[in-house]
């Protein structure tokens, strides 16, 4: 009995100490693309590995900002660009993250776990979305856990348009354009706009019960 009440505690303290305040994104529009943005960031490897030419090959493994580290893998091209956008480069993988730390808030670090989907093109030209160099355009599809300080998740649906300099920004304000749905447990978003966030915050709130 006396093991067993030991295991108890033990695991009991783990909880505990992994566990932060239980902060939720907070309720409106702007936050939920703040989350969404930290999210994408890791995506940069993926556009920087494919301005040359679509590479398909192998995986990128990011560490991320405040710890944790995210992967990029099963790469496939996306074929049929066409319509005459400027789109010369596609591929399609898989986002991983693994104790993922992308961003803070009053309340400490959003950690991310889960994965989606990324299907992401170029426009090596640029002139699309915040900032100058490589236009982005990537289709988001997922549902992820933003952990840490937060117990949240983002469940995402929707097309970011925005620019690498954009994705590699650690501070200041940037701008990109979201068209489709951003989910968390305060509220569902649906998008079709420009929107300005801050890169690396999230407003968070503490609900309480």
């Amino acid at each position: 009995m006396k093991r067993i009440a030991l295991a108890v505690a033990a695991v009991s303290a783990l909880s505990f100490t992994a566990c932060g305040p239980g902060a939720k994104i907070s309720g409106n529009k702007e936050s939920a693309a703040a989350a969404l943005f930290a999210a994408t960031t890791p995506t940069k490897a993926s556009s920087d590995k494919a301005s040359g030419g679509a590479d398909l090959t192998g995986n990128i493994s990011v560490n991320c900002s405040e710890g944790g580290t995210a992967k990029l893998d099963g790469f496939t091209a996306i074929l049929n660009l066409g319509g005459g956008n400027g789109l010369n480069v596609g591929q399609k993988f898989t986002l991983t993250y693994n104790q993922c730390g992308l961003a803070k808030s009053d309340y400490g670090t959003a950690v991310y776990n889960g994965s989606m989907t990324v299907e992401q093109t170029l426009d090596v030209s640029g002139g699309q979305g915040a900032g100058v160099g490589v236009a982005i355009n990537q289709k988001l599809k997922g549902k992820i856990l933003v952990q840490g300080a937060f117990d949240d998740f983002l469940d995402a649906d929707v097309t970011q348009q925005v620019t690498a300099a954009a994705l590699g920004t650690g501070s200041g304000s940037i701008t990109m354009k979201l068209v489709g749905s951003v989910n968390t447990s305060n509220a569902s978003n649906t998008f079709n706009e420009d929107i300005s966030v801050t890169p690396g915050r999230i407003s968070a709130e503490i609900t309480k019960r």
